[in-house]
């Protein structure tokens, strides 16, 4: 039935509108084709089983409501730019994706398992593989389902007693968690991007491999996955401006039309008698008081529930709530009297409180029912209406209000697409799940999370949503098909994530500019109005001062405003006697005298209150007092203490780290590290005191860093003492030391730091240095072969010009010329050439004339292309390596990877012949080459250098993944995504100082929980391997819960109390007694610590946002893009083929005209490139600088008139209106005196000309 209703409908619209012919027919609405498709694949599915096809019909209500529609139209407008944001995405999830594959390739299958006690033979190998592979023989955690991962590593994962690490079984999580292909390690690191379950993966791996492996996902979380969500977050927003703006005219016609309606509606007014007497008293500042305190009152009483409660207190809560309502009920009974109904429902806070008090009474007609009980949940209503008087309340309400309307279609289009996926989703997997539910469940019963009915379909697609999803993916994927649970998951993550995000920031853009000022919000102003008058009747009034003294009694306090006027007025004049230089080098002197010389020891009011501290410096003790204050001042601002300074606290820093649980087994380091903190204390207190005493107390004092400073000392005091009274269980104060971390952010100074950690340990120089002559000699042999004796040329000395070619093509011809009395002229060699092999060495330094054939070669769209085509390949190839490779697959990739290397040997090399120095100028070219010569020994002796160098040969032949950056670079259809890199690039500085204050703060936290919570007792996240036991698991434990995923399984433990732990228990090794942790320190640490980093996270969100945002706002601004600019380059190619930088002038016209717009000067062009006013070099020529600057020039603005032209205009101007004024006096006069003035009359009444093209008047 529904479908003949769909063909009746699709027969009727073409019918009226016709089908295809005009501009408003049938097909050329976009949304007809979706009825053309759900009616083809419903008739099909008479024939065809596919029900999941019918949920499309969901998708017919878009065109029927208009705000859905123009709002599916406005989410996929940024389409264009989101996909090129999404092939960014997916370019660094295929890098991250290999380098996981080929660091982590097989890992986690490592098993404990059952020592093997058979022979190693022919027998004991079968038997051996069977018994690595059955997964009764591995050792499995309580309530875990996979065996426990392990590794042969030092700080990787041991395993009990009784059982050995060994690689066997299936990977964790149904086998879907690894990275032995390339596709389970995009998917991995796609999970790792989304911030899904993802420290789980990460203590899987390292776990396996190394706790240094930790770094990988640092560098997906941080660089890859912020920036790359960053960038999606910007092109929405930026669609989401975009939107905004062409709905502002929308917005401001209704706020006008709403403005009418208010005046009209004002003009209800009352003049009765009692609604006068009634206004007055209900719009007094006192009722609004009384109001205020009586909403608070309320609010306490309402927070004074609890359970269980007894019957008496329940018994005044219930009577106190019946005197709110009452007063609320006569408030509305008096303001509607007042007011009238007109004037009061038209304040929307009336309606608020109208439907509060009637929801109040309700709640009283039904508090003897069961089943009512919700209803009580609307008096907690009435707490919002103190935002009537609180104004950042109001605010936030008038942003969530003005929010709404905004975001409505866009929340019912988000509605609509959830119970779409969820329909299709239960269709493509409901008897997936109720068939193979044994494989996903032990007892054979479908899960929690399933798609067997509508219901839970939904919760599984809104949990999608809500990030949580690779879990769900798992047991899709073992029930179903992979390719179809891959394909549904990832389209309801992407599309979901683009509608929250849109939602997100429409909801942010919407409200980045303050929401106007509420007419109704006059409220606060009446409570400040009563509270004055309160205040006023309170205080004694005091007598007025009318004795003609001032304050201090001492005489008249007079201000004259004619002084002060004068005092304005008086300005500085600068004469010839004095210059400017000397009372700048002054002031300058009397600044650097200023800030030598200390301030005031006390503040003011100490020296008002002790007399004797007013000293005079000049004389006598006080005077070496002072100059001892000075020195110390010298002291403390001086570079090299500074340093000093922060030397120490580095040391610091290292003791903490080192204040372990296994120090209490390490004597000779536990008294290491007691007189080290004795020493460093000691400087801190010598720092803190010449601090004190060349700044002085209220300079010091006034300094927020100097108050940490102080509050560290004072700690590391009373630390020195507990350890001198060898009171060291003491872990409170263990733990107040690691404060000194945080005041390395006092002397960091943004990117001036220099990271030590970036001079790593280069190559052999000399390995690099015998590469290079080897290949250098290569192609010097062959220069001398091909072009010895060829870089000869016929030069005219008079006037130092080259002869052309065409002119002289030999030494025979430049000869003759000679012999012809041409005397100037000489056959000349250059300098650099290819005569004989040390030239040869010395011309592929620096090459001229012979690379303009090679600078052809390399610099040709053939030559870039194929250079594309082979790092695709490259890739590919990477790619393409798995865990359970043959042999033979083994050496067909090593000789396909030599083949490449060598071909980009062979680029570099002829890049370097064609660019000469300019090669390394740029840094990518570099690069390359670095990578290549780093990457000739591991192709040779991979075996060699891999047996006994695995820590870096690994990290070295992955850096060849570098080289994919380059198609960004050669693709000339790249710009924008090369745009969205420079976006990236130009925030990174801002991102860098964020970084290091998250690693700080991270640092310092990890120090904290390594002193506080060193015992916990193991359960939920804290294990073996994620605790505060040592420095690099606290740190890497902080690191997990960064992105605040799984944090709440780090809380539990921390939360633990008697009887789940014990305050008694012993700890081997230690005297500090107990496995349990104090509750509020526990909850105060992880929750500063989550609130911390979602701060500095979503300030790397805002910071890549707004960099975008300033990013196009400057491409709008600028007239020429990179792709005009790589034009014009490409066109100068041509008529400089030897780039020489110069075209002649008798080109230039020709050239003009092969450019494209909108540099472009087509022909006839003369006359505007005689107003270019070029200048010309010697031999007619131009260079290429000054014709881009002349071009962009016409771009920039274009000339609408000249000097010489407006003052012809002006006085053609002054002209007519003397005639036109002439006139008008002839016509008044009559003809007599208009003859009379034609005749030199006297009229003397002639206004001066206009000189602005204007008439006077």
């Amino acid at each position: 039935m529904f479908v003949a209703i769909y063909i009746f409908e699709a027969i009727i619209k073409i019918l009226s509108r016709g089908f295809g012919l005009g501009q408003f027919t049938f097909i050329r609405d976009p949304w007809n084709w979706l009825d053309i498709f759900i009616i083809i694949m419903a008739i099909v599915t008479e024939f065809v089983a596919l029900d999941s096809i019918s949920v499309f019909r969901i998708l017919k209500i878009i065109p029927l409501i208009p705000g859905l529609r123009a709002t599916s139209r406005a989410l996929f407008q940024p389409v264009k730019r989101l996909a090129e944001v999404t092939i960014v995405i997916a370019f660094f999830l295929s890098v991250f994706a290999v380098l996981g594959m080929h660091f982590f390739m097989g890992s986690l299958m490592n098993k404990c398992q059952i020592h093997f006690n058979q022979s190693f033979d022919n027998e004991g190998f079968a038997k051996a593989g069977s018994y690595i592979n059955n997964p009764e023989y591995h050792y499995f955690r309580p309530s875990d389902v996979d065996a426990l991962v392990c590794g042969n590593f030092s700080s990787a994962g041991t395993c009990p007693e009784g059982f050995i690490c060994m690689r066997g079984g299936k990977n964790p999580n149904y086998g879907y968690t690894n990275f032995d292909s390339f596709g389970w390690g995009f998917l991995s690191a796609l999970r790792i991007m989304t911030h899904d379950f993802w420290w789980n993966l990460a203590e899987l791996t390292v776990r396996a491999t190394a706790i240094q492996t930790i770094i990988y996902f640092a560098m997906v979380l941080f660089p890859a996955s912020f920036y790359l969500l960053s960038l999606f977050m910007g092109m929405v927003a930026m669609a989401t401006a975009e939107r905004s703006e062409a709905s502002a005219a929308e917005a401001k016609r209704r706020e006008e039309d709403f403005a009418e309606i208010l005046q009209a509606l004002k003009k209800c007014e009352v003049e009765e008698w009692l609604k006068q007497r009634l206004y007055t008293f209900v719009m007094d500042p006192f009722f609004e008081l009384g109001i205020v305190i009586c909403l608070i009152v309320n609010v306490l009483f309402l927070s004074m529930e609890h359970y269980p409660m007894v019957v008496e207190f329940y018994g005044v809560l219930s009577h106190a709530e019946l005197v709110f309502i009452f007063i609320y009920t006569l408030e509305m009974i008096l303001k509607l009297v007042a007011m009238g109904l007109c004037g009061y429902f038209q304040m929307n806070w009336n309606v608020f409180e109208c439907t509060i008090v009637f929801g109040s009474l309700m709640e009283l007609g039904v508090a003897d029912v069961s089943g009512f009980s919700i209803i009580r949940s609307l008096r907690l209503l009435r707490v919002i209406r103190l935002a009537k008087w609180w104004p950042t309340f109001n605010l936030l309400l008038r942003i969530v209000r003005n929010s709404m309307g905004a975001l409505r279609n866009l929340t019912l289009f988000l509605v609509l697409m959830v119970f779409f996926f969820s329909v299709a989703g239960m269709h493509l997997f409901g008897q997936s799940y109720i068939k193979c539910a044994c494989k996903i469940a032990v007892d054979c019963e479908l899960p929690r999370w399933h798609m067997a009915d509508l219901f839970h379909s939904f919760l599984v697609v809104f949990r999608i949503l809500c990030g949580n999803w690779i879990e769900l993916l798992w047991d899709c994927m073992e029930v179903s098909g992979q390719a179809t649970c891959l394909i549904f998951y990832i389209t309801v993550l992407v599309i979901g994530k683009l509608l929250i995000l849109g939602l997100f920031m429409g909801l942010l853009l919407s409200n980045l500019a303050a929401p106007e000022e509420d007419k109704e919000g006059v409220g606060k102003n009446k409570i400040k109005i009563a509270l004055n008058r309160i205040k006023k009747a309170l205080t004694h009034v005091k007598p007025n001062n009318t004795d003609g003294t001032g304050p201090d009694g001492t005489g008249p306090d007079v201000t004259s405003e004619g002084d002060d006027k004068k005092e304005y007025l008086a300005l500085t004049s600068v004469t010839t006697e004095q210059p400017v230089s000397k009372k700048v080098e002054e002031k300058k002197g009397d600044t650097v005298q200023d800030r030598n010389t200390p301030e005031d020891c006390c503040c003011d009011m100490c020296h008002q209150c002790c007399s004797f501290l007013e000293t005079n410096t000049s004389r006598g003790i006080w005077r070496i007092w002072s100059n001892f204050r000075k020195c110390c001042l010298s002291i403390v601002e001086h570079r090299f203490f500074q340093l000093f300074i922060i030397l120490i606290i580095q040391l610091s820093c290292f003791t903490l780290m080192a204040e372990d649980i296994n120090l209490e087994s390490r004597q000779i380091l536990k008294v290491i590290l007691k007189y080290a903190d004795l020493v460093f204390t000691i400087v801190f207190v010598v720092e803190m005191i010449l601090k004190m005493l060349g700044y002085g107390l209220k300079r010091y004092f006034t300094k927020n860093w100097c108050w940490l400073e102080f509050f560290v000392v004072n700690v590391s005091l009373i630390s020195v003492t507990i350890n001198m009274l060898e009171l060291s269980n003491v872990l409170p104060f263990r733990g107040w030391k690691t404060l000194r971390s945080l005041r390395m952010l006092s002397f960091f100074r943004g990117t001036k730091v220099v990271l030590n950690a970036l001079l790593c340990v280069l190559p052999s120089l000399f390995d690099v240095l015998l590469v290079g002559l080897t290949v250098w000699l290569f192609f010097g042999v062959v220069g001398v072969n091909l072009f010895a004796g060829k870089f000869y040329y016929c030069f005219n000395e008079t006037s130092e010009e080259y002869i052309l070619h065409e002119d002289v093509n030999n030494k025979t011809e430049c000869l003759f010329l000679i012999e012809a009395n041409y005397t100037e002229m000489r056959w000349k060699n250059l300098p650099l050439n290819f005569d004989h092999v040390p030239a040869a060495y010395l011309s592929l330094l620096n090459l001229n004339k012979c690379r303009a054939g090679v600078y052809s070669l390399v610099t040709s769209w053939y030559f870039e292309v194929f250079m594309v085509v082979v790092i695709c390949i490259n890739v590919l190839v990477l790619a393409s390596e798995t865990y359970s490779d043959s042999f033979e697959k083994e050496v067909v990739l090593y000789w396909i990877h030599f083949i490449i290397l060598i071909i980009f040997l062979i680029e570099s090399i002829l890049k370097i012949v064609a660019f000469g120095r300019d090669f390394f100028r740029d840094c990518l070219n570099t690069w390359d080459l670095g990578l290549i010569l780093l990457s000739i020994p591991f192709i040779f002796i991979p075996d060699l250098l891999g047996r006994y160098l695995p820590n870096i040969y690994t990290p070295l032949s992955m850096i060849r993944l570098v080289r994919v950056f380059r198609v960004l670079r050669l693709h000339p259809k790249a710009a924008g995504i090369r745009s969205l890199l420079w976006a990236l690039e130009m925030s990174f500085p801002a991102l860098f100082n964020i970084g290091i204050l998250l690693f700080i703060i991270m640092f310092t936290y990890a120090a904290v929980g390594m002193s506080a919570f060193p015992y916990v007792k193991k359960g939920a996240m804290i294990n073996d391997l994620v605790n505060f036991e040592t420095f690099p698991n606290s740190i890497m434990t902080m690191f997990m819960i960064t992105t605040i995923t799984g944090w709440d399984g780090l809380l539990y433990p921390l939360m633990s109390t008697p009887p789940d732990c014990d305050w008694y228990i012993e700890n081997p090794g230690t005297a500090i007694r107990g496995d349990c942790s104090n509750t509020y320190f526990g909850i105060f640490f992880l929750t500063s610590y989550i609130i911390i980093c979602f701060l500095l996270l979503l300030s790397v969100f805002f910071v890549i946002i707004l960099e975008i945002f300033d990013m196009f706002a400057e491409e709008d601004e600028e007239p020429l893009s990179d792709d005009d600019l790589q034009m014009f380059y490409d066109t100068w190619k041509r008529f400089d083929p030897d780039a020489s930088q110069c075209i002649q002038y008798s080109n230039l016209s020709e050239f003009c005209d092969a450019l494209k717009d909108p540099l472009r000067i087509p022909k006839p062009n003369t006359i505007k490139l005689i107003h270019m006013d070029l200048p010309l070099l010697p031999g007619d020529k131009i260079h290429y600088l000054d014709i881009l600057l002349a071009l962009r020039a016409q771009v920039s603005y274009e000339p609408i008139s000249s000097t010489l032209r407006r003052k012809k205009e002006e006085v053609a101007a002054a002209a007519i209106q003397r005639v036109y004024r002439k006139w008008r006096l002839a016509s008044r006069d009559g003809t007599e005196g208009l003859s009379g003035q034609m005749n030199g009359g006297s009229k003397q009444t002639e206004m001066e000309p206009a000189t602005n093209g204007q008439m006077r008047t």
